[in-house]
Formats: C-alpha cells, structure tokens, sequence
C-alpha cells in the first residue's frame, strides 16, 4: 500500500499538461528502482541455492553478498523482461557475469515456474495489463502529440516528430528546434528566445 501512496505522490508532484499523460501512467505501474518509476515492468530477480537439503530464495541481494561462496543461483530477467538468464551468480573473484546452467532437478523446475508465474505473470505484470498500459504510456511520452495542432510528420524517418504548431498554418512545420516541408528533409533551426 506504501507503494502506491508514494507513487500517487510522485505523479501529482509532476507539473504536466492533461495531454501528457504517458508520464504520470508510467510512474503509475512502472517498475520502481530506486526510487524511479520508469522501467518496464518485470519480475524481480530471484537468487536460490541449495542448504541442508532446500532451496534457499531471496530477492535481496545483500543476503546474496553477505555469502557470497559462488553457490547462488539467479533467475534473472533481462531485455524488458522478454528474455529469463539462469545460471550460477558469480564469485566475487570471477568476471562479474552470470553462468548460464540449466535447472537441476524438481524443486527448481517448481521453483521456476513459481517465479515465472507467480512473480512474473502475476505479480509484475498483472497478466500483461500492466506492461500494455506502461507501453501505451511511454507510446505517448515519445510522440509527444499536442492537441488541437498540425500533427503533420516529417517524411524523411522521424514519423513520432509530430508538428506543434496551429492548424493550417502557413510555411514550415516545426518540432521543437526541427522544420520541414510537406516534402522536405529535416532542418536544425532553433527556435528564438522571445
């Protein structure tokens, strides 16, 4: 419940136009590190290893530097949480990257899949509603659509460069410090301070 009181927090902090609403969605259901909102939502990674007999889980990772032996296992998701590493977490004395192995045995194949349903369906991304509105979201966040304006697009490669000026204006389209014409390339013109 903290989480999202201080989330909520952080979206009325921001000072945005009612139009630029990607930001305060993803600060919404983004995945929170460190204090930011802004990653993609995906299941946190799980470090096990094998003691007397079980598996040992955490997903803090002061535990795992605390005993640091080479013996730590980690399901890890990576690339936004399209691609899952699992290998041994490596020794302080190794070259700080993950051996990849497979799963050894029942208990970490049920292990894994309680990660990778539970935390990782469920939990992370509340069955892909989540990771569709944090996508839609960060849709809008890089069009930057104002409404009620040209919406023109250059045609020379920058189709989410939308034109910010009135409607039916006359003369060159403009995003930001960029111009164009309705056929032309895309120029460096930056805009003057009144």
């Amino acid at each position: 419940m903290a989480d999202i009181v201080n989330r909520v927090r952080r979206m009325r902090r921001q000072n945005r136009r009612w139009y630029e609403w990607g930001h305060r969605v993803m600060t919404l259901v983004g995945r929170e590190d460190g204090g930011a909102y802004d990653g993609v939502p995906r299941p946190r990674d799980m470090w096990f290893r094998h003691e007397n007999g079980r598996i040992r889980t955490t997903y803090n990772y002061d535990d795992v530097r605390a005993k640091n032996d080479g013996e730590w296992k980690i399901f890890d998701s990576q690339n936004d949480g399209f691609d899952v590493v699992i290998g041994y977490w490596p020794h302080p004395n190794d070259n700080g990257s993950i051996s990849r192995s497979g799963l050894d045995g029942r208990a970490e194949q049920r292990l894994f899949l309680r990660w990778f349903v539970w935390d990782g369906l469920v939990k992370a991304e509340w069955l892909g509603l989540r990771r569709w509105l944090y996508y839609k979201a960060l849709t809008s966040v890089v069009e930057q659509k104002v409404p009620f304006t040209c919406q023109a697009t250059p045609t020379s490669g920058y189709s989410h460069w939308h034109c910010s000026l009135r409607r039916k204006h006359v003369g060159e389209h403009r995003f930001h410090n960029y111009t164009w014409a309705n056929s032309g390339r895309v120029k460096f013109k930056p805009v003057r301070n009144a």
